[in-house]
C-alpha cells in the first residue's frame, strides 16, 4: 500500500520550470496593484460625490436672504460689539426711535403738532352755552354740537349752519320769539370793535332789552336800516327804497302798504317803531 505522505512533497521542480514560475509572478504583481488603484479610486470618486451632493441639497437657496449682521456701536474699550436688542422689540435707549430732533433736541411733547382750534361763545338757544373750541375748519353746526346741540323753540333757521366758524365769534342761536321780534344778526365776528356786520354792539342785545329803540324814519333811512323793523328782510328794504325813490316821500304809515310785499300784518307789527 502506498504512503500519502509522499504525494504531500513539492515536486521537485527544474531551473526551466522554476525561472517559467517567476516571470508569471512577476507578470501579475502589476495586475493586482492595478486592480487595487482602480478600486481605490472608485472609492475616492464615489465619496466625492457623496460630498457634492450632500452639500447642494443641504446649502440654503440663493434666494432666500441672508441674515443681517448685527448692528455694531462702540463698546467701553473702544471697540465695536454688538448692540443688544430687547426681547419685546422695543428699541433700545439712545437709537434713533427716541423722540429727539437732532444733538440736544429737546423732546417732542403730546399734543404740540396738533392743529389749530377755533375758540369761539355759543350763547342763546343752546344746551350748554358757553366758550368751545373747534378744530380749524368747523362749522357753525359743530359748534352747536359742541355746546350740546339746540334747545327747543330755537330758531335754526335764522343761522347757516353750513357756514365756517370763526375764531373769536359769539354765535347767538335766538329763539322763534326773537326772530320775530327783529334781532340783531345771530353772529358777531369780534374783530377787535365787538360790532356785527351791520354796525350794532352786541353788548346792545335783542329789542326789548333795556332801552326802548329810535323810531325808524322811513324817508331818511337806508335799506339797512329799514332791515331792523320786524318783518322786513334785504328784498323788502330796498323795495321800500325804490318806491321813495318813485314816489315821493311817504306820508302815512297806510302808504308805505302800496310796496309790494307789505301787508297788514307787518304794518300792525311795525306801528309805533316808524316815523314819516
Amino acid at each position: 500500500m502506498e504512503d500519502p505522505g509522499l504525494w504531500d512533497e513539492e515536486p521537485v521542480l527544474s531551473r526551466r520550470e522554476r525561472l517559467r514560475r517567476e516571470r508569471e509572478a512577476a507578470h501579475q504583481r502589476p495586475v493586482r496593484t492595478r486592480l487595487r488603484i482602480t478600486a481605490a479610486a472608485a472609492l475616492v470618486a464615489a465619496l466625492l460625490a457623496w460630498l457634492l451632493v450632500s452639500w447642494a441639497t443641504s446649502s440654503p437657496s440663493s434666494s432666500e436672504p441672508l441674515p443681517e449682521a448685527p448692528e455694531l456701536s462702540g463698546s467701553d474699550d473702544g471697540g465695536p460689539r454688538p448692540r443688544e436688542t430687547p426681547p419685546d422689540g422695543t428699541a433700545p435707549a439712545g437709537t434713533p426711535d427716541e423722540a429727539s430732533d437732532g444733538e440736544g433736541g429737546s423732546t417732542v411733547g403730546p399734543g404740540e403738532d396738533e392743529a389749530p382750534v377755533l375758540v369761539v361763545h355759543v350763547a342763546g338757544a343752546v344746551r350748554e352755552p358757553g366758550v368751545v373750541e373747534l378744530p380749524s375748519g368747523s362749522r357753525i353746526h359743530d359748534a352747536l354740537e359742541a355746546a350740546g346741540g339746540a334747545v327747543e323753540g330755537a330758531a335754526l333757521e335764522a343761522l347757516n349752519l353750513a357756514a365756517e366758524a370763526v375764531d373769536g365769534s359769539l354765535i347767538h342761536v335766538p329763539t322763534q320769539e326773537e326772530v320775530d321780534a327783529g334781532g340783531p344778526p345771530p353772529i358777531w365776528p369780534q374783530d377787535g370793535a365787538g360790532q356785527d356786520p351791520a354796525g350794532q354792539d352786541p353788548s346792545d342785545g335783542f329789542p326789548g332789552d333795556g332801552a326802548e329803540e329810535a323810531p325808524v324814519n322811513l324817508n331818511e333811512s337806508d335799506a339797512g336800516q329799514l332791515e331792523q323793523l320786524p318783518g322786513i328782510g334785504p328784498a323788502l328794504a330796498e323795495r321800500i327804497v325804490d318806491h321813495r325813490s318813485d314816489q315821493g316821500p311817504f306820508g302815512s304809515l297806510e302808504e308805505l302798504a302800496g310796496v309790494r310785499g307789505i301787508g297788514p300784518a307787518i304794518l300792525e307789527d311795525i306801528a309805533g317803531q316808524v316815523t314819516w
